[in-house]
């Protein structure tokens, strides 16, 4: 942590990942930060988990008219429990959260009109996977193909539409 102060990480890393909240602690392991275009990923590695957030600045949002707003993705891996979580949610510049919606894999509860379908889940997980791959290098720290098989496959057999998420190279 002290460290992280010469390169000033600590502004660039976001709570979801930093902060362990069922621990209330800092969560450990190996964190790479990435800006790519107007995109900042945080992606921590820990022994049974891997999270990765996209933060996205967005100058006017279609959707809702706000201006000035963070488009953040997130996809948590427990490789342990051999489940998946996705989240969204935009934040205005005064730090309100709107938009929020969830995707579990193995829907244990329900959230009702925050929960993601898969295909609305499939379409978002894919376009954070599309802008991985667009950054150099990322092979060398992510396996873009195992998310792909792991997430994209599980919401192909899923979806009562039966869209395809996963298409295999």
């Amino acid at each position: 942590m002290k460290s992280s102060d010469k390169y000033h990480i600590l502004d660039s890393l976001c709570n979801c990942v930093l902060w362990n909240s069922q621990k209330q602690r800092v969560n450990k392991g190996t964190y790479y930060v990435i800006t790519n275009d107007n995109r900042i990923y945080n992606i921590l590695f820990t022994d049974d988990k891997i999270e990765i957030d996209e933060r996205t600045k967005i100058e006017l949002d279609e959707q809702t008219q706000k201006e000035n707003i963070t488009q953040e993705k997130v996809i948590t891996i427990n490789i342990n429990k051999n489940e998946f979580h996705y989240f969204s949610a935009k934040h205005d510049k005064t730090g309100n959260t709107f938009y929020t919606r969830y995707y579990n894999k193995n829907r244990l509860y329900s959230l009702g009109v925050l929960e993601l379908y898969e295909e609305e889940a499939c379409d978002e997980v894919n376009s954070v996977i599309h802008n991985l791959e667009s950054i150099e290098g990322i092979e060398n720290i992510l396996d873009i193909q195992l998310l792909k098989t792991y997430i994209l496959e599980h919401l192909d057999k899923n979806s009562p539409q039966r869209k395809k998420c996963y298409k295999k190279l």
